[in-house]
């Protein structure tokens, strides 16, 4: 077998595929070669070697590897593909499919755990709306992808990563550093200046934003296991530096909140707060927001602090609503979504489709200079009010509830295990969610291949420790 217990042909497979896949990126990035044949030639030479594959967990962990180094590629119909993550996760799931076939063992799965039920719901009913869809084919396709996410990224971890399930964070961080060192050489040409910075993440990322959450998700893991003996702490301290620089000069002012949120959480459970602790902070915070809100509505009217190369400055912007471009077009998407929840706040019209009909609810008194009426620029900017938008009230319920349950079973294990190493891997996973969700109050990324591997995985761990806890108890 090409694999055996011998880590260094492990790595050198790594670094091999992830050239591959370098110079692939490269290619098509700048057009010399067709993109489809690299692509075809790409992908059946992973499939080859994937067969060699003793352990699952193994392929796994290479798509985890390789999802930071995915692009898009434009397929028939019109849609587009993220080679080569995509096809690879779906080559995943024939694997373990034969595997299942010829007595593969399989892990324990709790089709009856809340969180699985409600990830089963909130599937059912994104096929509900997409039934109920304006259009169609870009709802079924967003449905597609969304099993796909589940099934790959979520089911199929758990099934296949039956240990040390960190590996997860690890690997997407190490494949992480090419993209960075891809971006950083092209910023710094420019000085790492913020008005550079909006679009030199691609082809790997499609903006600053994406590229920016992406890299706050892994970091808690890699600040988590700073400490360890040996050579890894030099390699988790190269790639949180890494990952840290990428934050940084992404200038994404939301990477940067949803670290400091997800610290803030870090102390609260240090100080051993518990979920109603948690909820009582932020029941308060929201109800004295709520009373001062037109006091502090009214100042932020009159702030007129830019964002740019100042840190300091960029994070103040955040409460610009007066010439704050990127803020007032924000502003803008949110009431549009808010817009078509009033016309269709049962099913909304259907998944994927906002980008393409929000523009029959623009009004010019919140249209920015940004605008468009093309449809080509992006979400709500809001996970919640996206979900209104595209699946009604119902999606948005099950979110919410989806997030409570993966954070409040994640802290409520987090304070009961007595073991260092899980509670390490439980913090990682929930300081990871919590950038996730605190962008989610301003963008959109759980449509995000790159972002769903993490968040499921995440959700996969938190299950997965769940369900052994629970069986330790019994």
């Amino acid at each position: 077998m090409l694999f055996q217990a011998n880590k260094k042909i492990d790595w050198v497979y790594l670094l091999v595929i992830g050239a591959l896949g370098f110079l692939l990126t490269y290619f098509q990035y700048h057009g010399k070669l067709h993109q489809l044949f690299y692509g075809v030639f790409f992908l059946l030479a992973v499939a080859f070697t994937s067969f060699q594959l003793k352990k699952l967990d193994r392929f796994y962990l290479l798509i985890a590897f390789l999802s930071p180094v995915s692009f898009s590629i434009d397929i028939i119909g019109g849609f587009s593909l993220k080679s080569p993550l995509e096809p690879l996760l779906m080559l995943s799931l024939f694997v373990f499919i034969v595997k299942a076939s010829m007595n593969y063992r399989t892990s324990k799965f709790s089709w009856k755990h809340p969180l699985v039920l409600l990830l089963i719901l909130d599937l059912m009913w994104t096929f509900i709306s997409t039934v109920n869809s304006e259009l169609t084919a870009i709802s079924l396709k967003r449905f597609a992808m969304n099993n796909l996410y589940f099934i790959g990224f979520f089911f199929l971890f758990q099934q296949t990563v039956k240990s040390d399930q960190k590996r997860l964070f690890h690997y997407f961080g190490l494949g992480m550093i090419i993209p960075i060192l891809f971006t950083s050489l092209q910023h710094g040409v420019h000085g790492f200046a913020q008005n550079y910075s909006f679009n030199v993440s691609q082809p790997f990322f499609d903006d600053h934003t994406q590229y920016g959450a992406i890299a706050a998700f892994v970091i808690p893991y890699f600040a988590l296991n700073l400490k360890k003996n040996g050579k890894t702490v030099y390699l988790n301290s190269f790639v949180l530096a890494a990952l840290i620089v990428a934050v940084l000069t992404s200038y994404s002012r939301g990477a940067w909140i949803s670290l400091i949120a997800a610290f803030a959480l870090y102390v609260s459970l240090k100080l051993h707060f518990k979920v109603k602790h948690i909820l009582v902070i932020l029941v308060g915070l929201s109800v004295f927001i709520s009373v001062n809100f037109s006091n502090y509505y009214d100042g932020l009217k009159h702030n007129e602090v830019k964002y740019d190369d100042n840190i300091s400055n960029h994070l103040s912007s955040v409460t610009n609503l007066q010439n704050d471009a990127s803020n007032l077009e924000r502003i803008n998407r949110w009431v549009c979504a808010y817009r078509m929840y009033e016309e269709r706040p049962i099913f909304g019209f259907g998944p994927g489709t906002y980008q393409f009909l929000y523009d029959n609810f623009q009004t010019p008194e919140y249209m920015t200079r940004i605008s468009t009426h093309k449809g080509d620029k992006g979400n709500a900017h809001s996970e919640i009010l996206n979900r209104l938008a595209e699946q009604g009230i119902v999606s948005s319920l099950l979110f919410l509830a989806i997030s409570f349950l993966a954070l409040s079973s994640g802290i409520r294990r987090y304070h009961a295990s007595s073991k260092p190493e899980t509670k390490k891997l439980i913090l990682a996973s929930l300081l990871g969610l919590t950038t996730f969700y605190i962008h989610g109050l301003f963008n959109t990324f759980s449509d995000i291949a790159e972002m769903a591997i993490l968040v499921y995985g995440s959700m996969a761990i938190l299950l997965t420790v769940d369900i052994n806890e629970a069986q330790r108890e019994a």
